[in-house]
């Protein structure tokens, strides 16, 4: 029975919960016996905060797979998670402002005259993941402003050279830019670094 499962693990389930959770019946329940129906076990266990921590060995080995075009062996079998046939490249992005996770990647892009995303090979030529972080393996330099003005203020990383291509990561830059005609924005070697943790 599943309302048994309260001898296991039920009672540290408990100890996130208050009557208000199950109004129509915890408040009457005996001491030590929260839940007496698999319903209220269900629903209990559902509403259960879960938080994880990935492995360094995780971090690396999805890091990898993503931006290096590795294979991550033994996950699910000796085969794991495979890389593209075709690797590609990822179209690396400044922002004005913050992207969030519903942007795109022309969400708040930068727009100073001559800007343009810079392409990365998903190799170890271009990324280097080491320690549950992937960063750039030789400098990422846009187009020379020529005209206009820019403040940037975060990075993407997408799928698209130009339009509405899918943003799979952004970031904030750890100082604004400010970006007028002369100026030549770029990311040094291992200066733009991705973690998953």
């Amino acid at each position: 029975m599943i309302s048994r499962l309260w001898k296991s693990f039920g009672q540290r389930v408990a100890e996130h919960f208050t009557p208000q959770h199950l109004p129509e019946r915890q408040a009457h329940q005996p001491s030590g016996m929260p839940w007496s129906t698999d319903e209220e076990v269900i629903r209990a266990i559902q509403r259960c905060p879960v938080h994880f921590t990935a492995t360094d060995v995780f971090e690396n080995g999805l890091l990898s797979l993503i931006f290096e075009n590795a294979n991550y062996a033994n996950v699910g079998d000796a085969t794991g998670l495979r890389g593209s046939s075709t690797a590609g490249v990822f179209y690396v992005s400044l922002h004005e402002a913050n992207p969030n996770e519903t942007g795109d990647q022309t969400t708040s892009e930068g727009n100073y005259t001559t800007y343009a995303r810079v392409s990365v090979a998903r190799s170890t030529a271009g990324w280097s993941v080491a320690s549950g972080v992937a960063d750039n393996d030789a400098a990422i330099t846009f187009p020379a402003c020529t005209a206009g003005s820019d403040t940037e203020t975060h990075f993407g990383i997408g799928s698209d050279a130009s339009g509405a291509g899918n943003l799979f990561i952004w970031g904030s830059l750890t100082a604004s830019l400010a970006v007028s005609a002369g100026i030549t924005p770029s990311f040094a070697i291992g200066a733009l670094d991705v973690s998953i943790d």
